[in-house]
């Protein structure tokens, strides 16, 4: 016996041995620095966003409530703070089970074990793996307290639903911070350990509820609980939180996680626990994201409908039946099982039609479209002219009460559209929107879409001519037609205005402006020449390339729409430039602050020739083309933008307080249409955002600084208007001082020749 004990005793120190010779260190416990999601919050400080491999957020053992420590050991390891690492009588109940059934299937893991498993070896099991795993259990109680271990614990553990830790899932599941959880709630996180999957309280919840139970039994049974809370609890029904609504911005955020990445590297953004403040505001993005949406909706409702998206045929209709497998509803066209609920959008095949109604299959499911939820593309025809049995078509549910479903017609919009919006003095983006739909396309056109900027391009050429000192506001010009032979190209050229054939003869600089005449500027571009021009959109925040011809004019350079509201947030900001903020603070998991960004302004642009281009830009949105924009009830000055071929709608505008920029065109460049314009098409989003930002803030007029002159213009001369002009006979303007006319207009009906007149039809002006 004693030589038997003596042999055995060697074996197991021999076997300890082998297997503790290459086993790892506990520097990855110690120091604790698991994968945790990047965290993204907003202005006001809600989350909007997480960038993760594993969705977790470490939390200190202080804010892990008692009830939720004991919950887990019920459920897990009942004598955790009893055993020294290892439940022996667990291991030979496993291993003879192991034995009997000649796999491998059994452990008898307590916490430590789990931890130790999670942390430092692979999950395979084999009797190799477990051996390990009890050495290090044994060393790991010696190297860390109780609490350590279960703090790793529950951080670490998987939860279900993309969950890690005991805050996410708490967050997940109910919709509070773990330190909040009640018992019942505890309970239910702690049975969930087992198989989150197969015990999911949103997927599951009746096996949810009966894991919920055992908990609470254990507990009761290790006295933890009182029988009065044990019978509080056992019967009440689980609620878990609702979902909430998708967070806001998805194109900012993506413009966020690219920024970073471009810092810190893919790794750390995903798995470093990163807090990033940004300068979203999350009520206006919302506002921002629907706007788009809608306004992309309408115009493409404006242009009709496109037609079905296919036929069903033979092959098709087998496919849709096997998947929809009985009561199902299958979207005909990808194939994925579908729950008809109001707002799901899919796919189904026209199984009969009238010219009233048409009925539409969707595997398993049916549903109605009536003529009424499919006028916008009828006009005055009969369902029955525009779908024909066995057209597929996409619709919308409006509501489903058992096998009934009642439909709209349906079409995703073809073109698409971005929104920016920038407050000018700190340069904060507070929205961004740079698509239609971030899930159909990531590409995001705020930032990375360069476009012709069309006649919003007008207002640096403008002011070119100003800064230049040989123009004012109350110049005159002359709109006509006339060909230019463009010195930087060699080739001859004959602008048009958006009216084709209208010219409006003699005019001042202003009204030009105003009416966004096209003509004017390509004068203007010929006398000053493109550098001075380009020099000017330089310093007011436009980074792109500029072509060095007449075109420039008419804005036939390439921009991005953030690049365009930062230039205009240069003049709204009384000419003081600064980039643009997105990201304004990152901390790291511990609260380091890595970098902090602020707007730091520099002059540019002289405040008076800034006010001066924003008076003129009040008179586009007042009396000229930007009249749509007229609706906030206070100052506001703007420009629309149609580009010369109609593939780009635009409108920048702004008040003291924000800097919007609304942009609509498709992403392979082609007409928008007959009638669509600036005014038309990139208005409303714009109108939207900014009633928004403005509902609750009061009035203000544009800062006038020093320098600056107002005289009241007699439009037909460009003099001081007459004493006594009726207002409607009058332009009033304002100007760099020392620049404004000096003579009076003579008053109506006398002679021409007593009123000199200096046409400007060349370089020269007033």
């Amino acid at each position: 016996m004693l030589a038997l004990c003596f042999l055995a005793g060697a074996a197991l120190a021999t076997i300890y041995q082998i297997f503790a010779a290459d086993l790892p260190t506990f520097d990855a416990l110690v120091d604790y620095n698991p994968k945790e999601s990047t965290k993204v919050f907003a202005a006001d400080g809600t989350l909007v966003g997480e960038f993760f491999e594993e969705r977790r957020t470490v939390i200190p053992p202080r804010e892990i409530p008692e009830v939720l420590k004991r919950a887990i050991l019920a459920a897990e390891d009942a004598q955790f703070y009893e055993h020294e690492g290892l439940d022996y009588v667990g291991i030979v109940r496993a291993f003879f089970k192991n034995l009997a059934s000649g796999e491998t299937r059994q452990g008898a893991s307590t916490i430590t074990q789990q931890v130790v498993k999670t942390f430092l070896l692979s999950p395979e099991r084999t009797y190799s793996r477990k051996i390990k795993e009890a050495i290090l259990a044994r060393r790991l109680e010696r190297n860390l307290s109780k609490d350590e271990i279960l703090y790793l614990y529950l951080n670490q553990i998987y939860f279900g639903h993309g969950r890690y830790g005991v805050e996410e899932a708490a967050l997940f599941y109910f919709g509070k911070k773990a330190r909040d959880l009640d018992l019942g709630e505890a309970a239910l996180l702690a049975g969930l350990v087992q198989s989150p999957a197969r015990l999911s309280p949103i997927r599951h919840p009746d096996r949810a509820k009966q894991r919920q139970r055992y908990v609470l039994e254990r507990m009761l049974e290790n006295g933890w609980i009182s029988q009065a809370e044990f019978a509080a609890e056992i019967d009440r029904p689980i609620r878990v939180a609702e979902r909430p609504e998708d967070p806001p911005g998805p194109y900012y955020l993506e413009e966020v996680r690219r920024y970073l990445v471009e810092r810190y590297g893919n790794e750390q953004v995903l798995t470093g626990g990163l807090r990033v403040y940004v300068s979203m505001d999350p009520r206006l993005q919302r506002v921002a994201d629907r706007a788009v949406r809608e306004g992309l909706i309408a115009y493409d409702r404006r242009h009709g409908y496109r037609g079905p998206a296919g036929r069903l045929d033979e092959a098709r209709r087998a496919e849709v039946e096997a998947k929809a497998q009985g009561e199902h509803a299958v979207d005909v066209l990808s194939l994925r099982r579908v729950s008809l609920e109001p707002g799901v959008r899919l796919f189904g095949a026209v199984t009969a039609v009238s010219d009233a109604t048409a009925t539409i299959w969707f595997g398993g499911r049916e549903g109605t479209l009536e003529r009424k939820d499919a006028a916008w593309a009828l006009g005055n025809r009969s369902l029955s002219t525009l779908l024909k049995k066995g057209d597929i078509v996409h619709v919308e549910v409006k509501s489903a009460r058992g096998s009934k479903a009642t439909l709209a017609l349906w079409q995703d919009p073809a073109i698409q559209g971005a929104l920016v919006a920038i407050e000018p003095a700190t340069r904060r983006v507070v929205a961004m929107t740079g698509g239609y739909d971030f899930a159909q396309s990531s590409f995001n056109r705020a930032t990375q879409a360069l476009r012709q900027p069309g006649s919003t391009f007008k207002p640096f050429v403008f002011g070119a001519a100003l800064e230049s000192g040989r123009w004012t506001p109350a110049s005159l010009v002359v709109d006509a037609p006339e060909t230019f032979r463009d010195p930087w190209t060699g080739k001859d050229w004959k602008p048009q205005n958006y009216e084709r054939n209208r010219f409006d003869g003699t005019m001042t600089l202003r009204r030009a402006l105003a009416l966004s005449k096209n003509t004017v500027p390509v004068r203007l571009i010929s006398e000053l020449g493109p550098d001075p021009v380009i020099d000017f959109a330089r310093r007011a925040g436009i980074r792109s390339t500029m072509p060095k011809n007449l075109t420039l004019a008419l804005g036939t350079g390439e921009v991005s729409p953030i690049e365009l509201a930062n230039a205009y947030a240069t003049l709204a900001a009384q000419g003081m430039h600064a980039e643009p903020v997105l990201v304004e603070r990152v901390e790291d998991r511990r609260g380091v602050v890595l970098e902090e960004n602020r707007a730091k302004p520099s002059p540019t642009i002289s405040p008076a020739l800034s006010y001066v281009l924003t008076r003129l830009l009040q008179a586009v949105v007042e009396e000229g083309t930007g009249a749509r924009a007229n609706v906030l009830d206070r100052p506001t000055a703007g420009k629309t933008g149609t580009t010369s071929d109609g593939r780009d709608a635009w409108f920048a505008g702004y008040t003291t307080d924000l800097v919007a920029v609304s942009w609509a065109g498709f992403d392979e460049p082609r007409p928008l249409g007959r009638g669509e314009t600036g005014g038309r098409t990139a208005v409303p989003a714009w109108v939207e955002v900014m009633k928004a930002w403005h509902e609750k803030r009061p009035a203000r007029e544009f800062p006038i600084p020093e320098g600056v002159e107002f005289a009241a213009i007699d439009p037909k001369t460009g003099l001081l208007a007459p004493v006594d002009a009726p207002p409607e006979a009058v332009e009033e303007a304002a100007f760099v001082q020392g620049t404004a006319p000096t003579e009076r207009a003579l008053a109506p009906g006398l002679h021409p020749a007593d009123a000199p007149l200096e046409l400007f039809l060349g370089g020269s002006g007033r």
